[in-house]
């Protein structure tokens, strides 16, 4: 829902996705702050109780998609430490 036509978003593995967007950085902020609050917004029931979810979420921002596509690896494990930042500062948060 916080996303456009023109956003991609996919599964990566696990419990992890991938979203590609082009927007410069502050707007790709308002986007990830955006999700971050409606995940956690969202009631979600398991068994008859509320259960609270959370994301956390790493980004990168990257002007030059043809830098990104030939970086891919690398943008990859810089967005991958990013979210392990989010984790370990507390969750329920982005890094970009």
């Amino acid at each position: 829902q916080q996303l456009r036509p023109e956003d991609l978003l996919m599964r990566w593995g696990g419990e992890e996705f991938v979203m590609i967007i082009s927007a410069p950085e502050a707007h790709i902020k308002e986007v990830l702050e955006r999700i971050r609050a409606q995940v956690e917004q969202t009631s979600f029931y398991w068994a008859g109780q509320r259960v609270p979810v959370t994301v956390s979420i790493g980004a990168i921002a990257e002007k030059s998609v043809s830098k990104l596509a030939l970086s891919w690896q690398s943008a990859m494990e810089s967005a991958d430490q990013a979210l392990y930042q989010a984790k370990s500062e507390g969750r329920n948060r982005f890094i970009v």
